[in-house]
């Protein structure tokens, strides 16, 4: 045994030798353990887990003296201290201070580390130009690195930055997508305080609020263009309830209240003309129905329907047997004037409007009736194609379009017209597929038309509470 306080070297690293089979593996070389053999080195390359580098001149050799070792295939293993290294500018220059790597592309050298995983020393030397020799002195340090840009702890805060070094407004903060199983906010009621709840004023503003929200879609400043694009809020653009501390940031869990509270608030709404048109429903089945104006093309009660002229023609029979001031006879056979009359007469037609017939066809007019409020047995007079006429005849022998205008004036001079429209079509050929077939053709059929034989005249009577209608006959 050997005692001693203290001794000096003229190198400055501490090596433990170590049996290889690897003839390549020298100094400066950066060593992994050979899988095949137990307790033996080999040249570093690809993925393998470097352990340290080989030593050029050991100051303290550890094993140097083991007689069953076999020098010529041992190599000493730097443990600390400060040795050559082999390096290349495959992961750009290299200054003072930098963690260095095993490259992934050259077995054996290191190169700066740009990214985390293992390291085997801190470069003592700037390496910017490449050189024959390719080496540079590294304090011997072998140890798993984080780089900055993939986790970074703030010595100040202690806050953490995954994938950022920017997390000094947050505990931690992620640079990029994070994917989970769950997120779970801490609400149990014994961690918070100064507890108080959302009236129905407060949630529908937030309702008010979630509809006016703007919804964007968006690349973040780091993102390539081709990036899908991601769908959120801007922080400047939604309300202030839903910001992180700094406002900088939606904070998700106050989105998603403001969110509850806002359906809250239309489920309110919902349930209020839910039981008002329930209300409304009942009130058609079993109540009476209340309504200050109903506006409908035609009224149904039961299986009777009646249309707007229809109608009219019914207040004014009702009206006239109201006892409403009509026209009497008198014994010179002059007629009073009604009193107040500014009803115009009812006329309503008879049969289709428009009428459509092809050519050829013989055309027979329905006529019309006419009622008045006050006078009866009024007359109509008829227009074809804007010329008065006694018989309506249309001139079926070609496709057009006529009009027969129907028009009534009461004593006092109120007027009233309707216009009945009689298209004319063209007969549509028929292709027989059929051998000829030579027939007789019948005589023709008599069609049979009622005109007007005389104008329809004026009757006087007696005040009567009905109402006679004219009707022109087929």
């Amino acid at each position: 045994s050997i005692y001693y306080r203290s001794a000096s070297t003229g190198t400055y690293d501490v090596a433990e030798n170590y049996q290889t089979s690897d003839v390549t593996l020298n100094a400066g070389s950066i060593a992994t353990l050979d899988i095949a053999s137990s307790k033996t080195i080999k040249t570093a390359s690809g993925s393998s887990i470097p352990i340290g580098i080989i030593s050029s001149d050991p100051g303290l050799t550890l094993g140097g003296a083991d007689s069953t070792a076999n020098p010529s295939t041992a190599r000493p293993l730097a443990l600390s201290g400060r040795v050559p290294v082999k390096v290349s500018l495959a992961n750009g220059p290299i200054a003072i201070g930098d963690r260095l790597m095993l490259s992934t592309t050259t077995p054996g050298v290191a190169v700066k580390a740009l990214r985390s995983g293992e390291t085997i020393g801190i470069a003592l030397e700037n390496y910017t130009t490449a050189s024959s020799t390719g080496r540079i002195e590294t304090f011997v340090s072998s140890r798993y690195w984080f780089a900055p840009t993939d986790i970074a702890i703030d010595p100040l805060n202690g806050h953490v930055g995954f994938g950022t070094t920017t997390s000094a407004a947050y505990q931690v903060a992620v640079g990029g997508d994070v994917a989970a199983t769950g997120f779970v906010n801490v609400s149990t009621r014994t961690s918070k305080k100064d507890i108080t709840y959302i009236d129905e004023e407060k949630q529908a503003s937030m309702l008010e609020k979630i509809n006016n929200m703007m919804i964007a879609e968006y690349h973040y400043s780091n993102e390539a263009t081709s990036s899908p694009k991601r769908l959120g809020l801007i922080a400047e653009e939604a309300p202030t309830e839903v910001l992180s501390s700094d406002g900088k940031g939606v904070d998700l869990y106050k989105l998603l209240s403001m969110a509850i509270g806002a359906i809250q608030s239309l489920a309110e709404k919902v349930s209020t003309i839910g039981e008002t048109l329930a209300g409304f429903a009942k009130s058609f089945t079993t109540e009476n129905l209340s309504a200050s104006e109903i506006r409908t093309e035609k009224l149904c009660v039961g299986d009777t329907c009646v249309s707007k002229e229809e109608l009219q023609a019914l207040l004014v029979i009702a009206k006239a047997g109201s006892g409403a001031p009509v026209a009497s006879a008198s014994i010179d056979g002059n007629v009073d004037q009604p009193l107040g009359d500014s009803s115009a007469p009812v006329i309503i037609l008879l049969g289709n409007n428009p009428s459509t017939i092809r050519v050829g066809d013989t055309y027979a007019d329905l006529g019309a009736t006419v009622t008045d409020n006050v006078d009866k047995n009024l007359g109509i007079k008829m227009f074809v194609n804007d010329v008065e006429t006694s018989v309506v005849n249309i001139d079926t022998s070609i496709v057009g379009s006529h009009t027969v205008r129907y028009v009534a004036t009461d004593q006092v001079g109120n007027t009233a017209s309707r216009i009945r429209t009689v298209i004319v079509e063209a007969v549509a050929p028929t292709t027989v597929l059929q051998a000829p077939i030579v027939e007789t053709p019948p005589p023709p059929t008599a069609v049979s038309t009622t005109t007007l034989s005389a104008p329809i005249n004026v009757v006087q009577e007696p005040v009567s509470t009905s109402t006679a209608t004219t009707t022109l006959a087929q």
